[in-house]
Order: C-alpha cells, then structure tokens, then sequence
C-alpha cells in the first residue's frame, strides 16, 4: 500500500463517470420517470446516469455534499419515494441497470439503509466473483449511518466467501484481491465516515480464523485509516509473530502508516522474518517514500481537491468541520492545527466542535484551539 488514500481515484475507477461542479438537477429531468423507466421492457439503457445529470462525482455524502449541499438535499428528496423501486432494479438481468440503481441507492446515504438486505445478498452470492462484488460492499458502506459498525455486515463466516480470495488480472498485473478491496473499499470506509467506530471490528476479524486475503485486507484497511485505527496498534504488534509471512508484512506496514515512526522500519523488518532481500526492499522503499506517505493534514486535503491556501483553506476546513463525514471533520481540525493563528476565523466553528458527541473530535478541537491561541477558548 502506498501513499496517503486517494479517494477520488479508487471511486472514478469503479464507477467511471464524468466529475463537474455539482448543481440542482435541470428542470427538464424527471427523476421519478428516470427510474421507472430504468430496465423497462423495449426502454434502452440510459446513455447518462444520475451522477451525470445532477453534476455530482460518485462521491456521495463526503466530498460531494460539501460543495453541494442543495444538491445532495434535492437528489434525497426525489429518490427516497423511488428507493423500493430500485431495490427491486437490483435484481435486474442487465448488469448496468443493476448498477445504476445501486449507485443511486449509494447517493441517497443512510437514506438508503432499506437496501441493506439486498446488498447484502448480492455481496455473499457465490455465483459471482469477489470482484463483482466489490461495488455492493461500497454501496453497503455508503448507506449505512456513520455511526453504526459496517464491519459486522461484511465479514460473514470465512467459507461463504471462499471464492472471494482469488487473484485477478488487473492492468495486466496479476493482482490479490485483498489488495484490490484495500484500494476501493479502504477509500469508501474513510469517505463515509466509517474509521475509529470499525476499528474494533477489524481487529477482531484479525485474531479469527479467516482466509490469510481477508486477514491482509483488513490490515490494510487500518492502515488506510492512519492514526484514526491507533487503538488497533497492540493486536498489529501481536501480528508480527503470525504463522503467515503475508500477515506479518502487512501487520509491520499498517504500524508504519498508523504510528509514523521512521526509527521503527528496520525493527519492524526484521521482526516479519522476510528473506533478507524482502527485507532490504522493504526498509528501502519506506525511507525512500516516507515524504509521500506521511503527509500533514493540508496535504492530504490537497491530494483530493485543488485547495488553495489562506481564505480558501479555510473555507474548505470550516465546511468540513461542519458537514463533512467524521473522518475529514477530524481531518479538517488537524489542518487547522497546522496552521495555527492562521486558521483564527475557523475559531467559532471550532469551538462548537468542543460539544461534539464524538470524543476524539472533542479532543482534536481542544488541541486545535490550543495551537491556534491559548485563549481562543475564552474568547
């Protein structure tokens, strides 16, 4: 795993649609008539999907609905009444209807909760490769409430899944599906806002018997969430005297990715037991791109949309804190850290944040407030 998560590029991949500036939906579409006359009989596959018409990127309540919110509140408002007719498209023969649906049901958030039992239906099919299944665990992710556990709904006992382990051809490169499910649905779980409440879950899943791809991908998938998966850190060290040599390296990357401790990469080394020329590659390539994986929090924001500095910045980071999912809130506050005085008018938004039902935000706001006056808290 490389690099801070990129989430524009792992959802763009999946679901290939053309990203704009997100608006209302023109007048002239009907999104009612749209769904019913998505998969009809004799009716043609339609040539611009949802995402397209109302401007938005698959990027459904993260991203998104923090440049849009009218425009996330008018698509609700239309779909909610058409979503038990597009948990039925779901089924449909056509495999692009299908997918169009359950993107639409991906965009309505935890207003689409209903289709729970169908994703997850779709998700556990043996008939159908890991791969294509990849789409219905992000759907699942999407529209379930940020503050409910997803990870319960996606790690089943190991044998209903024992197809999903497979390697695939991808890019030419024969690639582990672990690796692949890190990419996509590493970069969902942080997008929607399911970090610090999964990390339980998955540390749990890593001390059971499942196939040694599951036990990697949700390795990587702490790894992907950085500091937010700290409290994982005791089981990750336990990890390294695995039976597995895959489990082991993995385990010491995601420590890396979680503590950023640079003094650690040739402990970390030789504790997997890698043959040395592993080990050498492996102590190589962490300090030659520990600038690339360990970005601040600015950077890490700017690795996603082009932000500029001063007000700008701040914009972004006040409309995070407010309406981003829990993930870039807290993102947001660390940003506003960095910055010290500089993020001064981010004050009040920041002090509200001191309320916040979420510890680690409450933490984070203190310490935000700290760095940018010692008595903004009073002010």
């Amino acid at each position: 795993m490389t690099g801070t998560p990129r989430l524009l590029i792992p959802m763009l991949l999946l679901f290939t649609t053309a990203r704009g500036a997100a608006q209302e939906a023109p007048k002239e579409f009907d999104l009612g008539v749209y769904i019913e006359q998505l998969g009809a009989k004799g009716a043609e596959t339609p040539s611009r999907n949802v995402a397209e018409v109302f401007g938005a990127s698959y990027l459904p309540l993260g991203h998104w609905e923090m440049y849009s919110f009218r425009a996330a509140a008018e698509y609700r408002r239309l779909a909610i009444p058409h979503l038990p007719k597009l948990i039925e498209l779901l089924e449909h023969p056509d495999n692009k209807v299908a997918a169009e649906a359950r993107q639409m049901i991906s965009m309505l958030g935890p207003a689409g909760r209903p289709a729970t039992a169908a994703l997850q239906r779709r998700l556990f099919d043996k008939k159908r490769d890991g791969l294509e299944r990849l789409p219905d665990l992000i759907a699942l992710v999407y529209i379930t409430p940020e503050n409910v556990p997803v990870t319960p709904l996606i790690l089943p006992p190991a044998d209903s899944l024992s197809n999903f382990s497979a390697e695939v051809q991808l890019n030419g490169r024969l690639t582990s599906l672990a690796m692949i499910s890190e990419m996509y649905v590493g970069a969902t779980f942080c997008d929607a806002g399911h970090t610090t409440i999964e990390v339980p879950f998955l540390t749990e899943a890593l001390l059971k018997p499942y196939p040694t791809d599951y036990r990697a991908m949700a390795i990587l998938l702490l790894a992907r969430m950085g500091n937010e998966a700290k409290t994982a850190l005791p089981t990750l060290e336990k990890l390294l005297d695995d039976e597995e040599i895959v489990v082991r390296i993995t385990a010491a990357a995601a420590i890396l990715h979680i503590q950023r401790d640079l003094n650690r990469i040739e402990e970390l080394a030789d504790r997997t037991r890698m043959a040395k020329s592993m080990r050498d590659a492996f102590v190589e390539r962490w300090q030659e791109d520990s600038e690339e994986r360990f970005l601040s929090a600015q950077q890490e924001l700017r690795a996603h949309y082009p932000i500029g500095d001063g007000e700008e910045m701040i914009r972004y980071l006040v409309t995070a804190m407010q309406h981003g999912r829990g993930y870039y809130r807290r993102r947001a506050l660390l940003a506003a850290a960095e910055l010290g005085p500089a993020a001064r008018d981010a004050v009040p938004t920041i002090r509200a944040l001191l309320a916040h039902n979420d510890v680690e935000t409450r933490r984070l706001a203190a310490a935000a407030l700290k760095k940018i006056s010692p008595n903004a808290r009073k002010e």
